[in-house]
């Protein structure tokens, strides 16, 4: 095995890759803060599948979820592939997902009924009418977008014919 040093050409080098890539700024940015994160932790010690792992389990004993342990590996691993340390990779935490929200996360009747007077109050009759139709449907802020006229036109039609 190779005796590995990250350099700061090769962040250089990996960020005009992520470039030519056209990643996002904000995912060139968290690319490279976890890849300096893990050179400044590293030091002078070579770079092994070994003290990857060790730099995982750090993040871990620090109190980092695993979500985002899992984003700074996968930001390293990138790396590690963009200079062929493939041997160096390590995979990913286990994320076991959960089916449903802990109870303690949903909002009782009394706290959505007093959003809803607030926003009342305050005149905003259009918040009110999307806080409703979120709680009503379950959908995800990021899906309000598609409820428009056209597709509640389209849905009432095909709820007409039967299909």
């Amino acid at each position: 095995m190779s005796d590995y040093h990250i350099q700061s050409t090769q962040i250089t080098q990996f960020a005009d890759r992520l470039q030519e890539d056209e990643r996002s700024p904000g995912t060139i940015e968290n690319y490279l803060r976890h890849v300096r994160a893990f050179s400044a932790w590293a030091g002078e010690r070579p770079v092994t599948k070994e003290l990857t792992a060790v730099w995982k389990e750090a993040l871990v004993s620090h109190g980092y979820c695993a979500g985002t342990v899992n984003t700074m590996v996968v930001s390293l691993n990138r790396f590690f592939e963009f200079l062929g340390w493939k041997e160096c990779q390590v995979k990913t935490l286990r994320v076991q997902r959960r089916m449903f929200r802990e109870d303690s996360r949903e909002l009782t009747r009394a706290e959505y009924t007093r959003l809803l007077d607030a926003a009342r109050a305050m005149g905003r009759d259009r918040l009110v009418l999307l806080m409703e139709t979120i709680c009503a449907t379950g959908i995800r802020v990021s899906e309000v977008k598609y409820i428009t006229v056209e597709a509640l036109s389209g849905q009432v039609f095909l709820t007409r014919n039967g299909t």
